[in-house]
This record gives C-alpha cells, structure tokens and sequence, in this order.
C-alpha cells in the first residue's frame, strides 16, 4: 500500500482516481494536470451486485490505456492511522519496527493487515516520527475485485485523505510553511484533516448519522 499520491513524469499523462464509498462511487481523470472528467454516482444498496453495476456504467467504454495511472482511494473511515516514534531513520529498519507497531495496535494477525508508513520528521537525535496506515486485506481485495470485473488494475492504493494532501498542493498560494485545516462533507462522514509544512500531521473520520469513527 501506498502512502502517497504519485504523478507521471510525462507532461500530458493521465491520471484517474476512483473512490468507492458507502453510499457513492466517484471518478476523477486529469491530463496535464487539468481535470478532465468529473462523477459521483449515488447507489441506494451496499450489495456486491449494486456497485459493480455502477462501476461497470462508470468504466463503460474507457481502457486501461485511457485510464492512464489509476488509482484507487480507500475512504478513511476504513483504514485505522497511528502516529509511533521509532528509534532509527533507516528506511529498512523503519518499515520492520512500523509493522512490529502496527501488530500492536490492532488484534489481527499480521498477515491480515496491509501497511503504509510515511516518515513525518526525523528528529536530531536520530528517532523518525512516523504515520502508520493500516487496512485489513479484506477491505483491499473487495475493492480489487470490483475493479477487476472491469478489467481495471490500479497502479496505486491509497486513503483519499491522502488525495486532499495532494489536491491541496496544487492550489495556487500553497505555503509548505503554513498549517492548515480542512474539512470534507461526505455522503454519510466528514473528514477533518490538518496539514503542516507540506504533511498529513492529523486525519479523523465522523459519522454524520450520530457515531463517530475514530482511529
């Protein structure tokens, strides 16, 4: 998995970004940094059957090639982010030490969780703080298998938080420097994120329906 979103170094490269919510399926396809297409499409049942069928109306006619580099944004509400100190900034040592930690926070067996990790700082005294991302695989291999009854195979996989991150990059007047706070209104969640000299430093998911998801 995937912590970041990742662009094409071709100029006029196509990127599609497909996000499949509990209650609406969005697509989003952008050339040259421009975006081309824009939907959301509303589905009344979570049934298996449902969303390959508006998925399928989504892909209808478009291939792989046309599609560019896809990827695919898992809601946040279903991934679980903890923040852990760890006393190395090797890449190798790091990645070994976050799936120790991420064993810890969970009651799955190792083999059932997927983990991303991003390094937010690397302190003088040699510790990395890093942002540990997990999904259990079942989650990811349910939305793989949509995609692949439309013969769709993403490049990447990330959270849509980390789509705001990006997104909110490109805005004209982005300052590394400044901290921000943003917060998406969803079908059914919000989102509240705050971004720090270029980072995700924080990200929580709410239920709008009276629960409140946190991780």
């Amino acid at each position: 998995m995937y912590t970041g979103m990742k662009t094409n170094t071709t100029a006029k490269a196509v990127i599609t970004c497909v996000s499949i919510t509990d209650r609406v399926i969005k697509f989003v396809q952008s050339k040259a940094g421009d975006i081309t297409a824009l939907e959301a499409v509303p589905f009344t049942h979570k049934s298996d059957e449902e969303i390959g069928r508006v998925l399928e109306g989504v892909f209808k006619g478009k291939t792989q090639k046309e599609l560019g580099r896809c990827i695919l944004l898992i809601p946040r509400q279903l991934a679980a982010l903890h923040y852990v100190r760890l006393p190395s900034t090797k890449p190798d040592e790091i990645k070994e030490m976050a799936r120790l930690q991420a064993c810890k926070q969970l009651p799955y067996e190792p083999q059932a969780i997927i983990l991303g990790c991003q390094v937010i700082r690397v302190t003088p005294e040699g510790y990395s703080d890093v942002l540990l991302i997990i999904v259990h695989q079942d989650i990811i291999k349910k939305y793989l298998k949509f995609l692949e009854r439309d013969k769709v195979e993403p490049q990447e996989i990330t959270l849509d938080s980390q789509g705001i991150l990006r997104w909110y990059k490109l805005q004209k007047g982005y300052d590394a420097r400044a901290s921000v706070l943003i917060v998406d209104f969803d079908s059914g969640y919000a989102r509240l994120d705050i971004i720090a000299f270029g980072i995700a430093g924080y990200s929580r998911a709410f239920s709008l329906i009276g629960t409140v998801n946190e991780f």
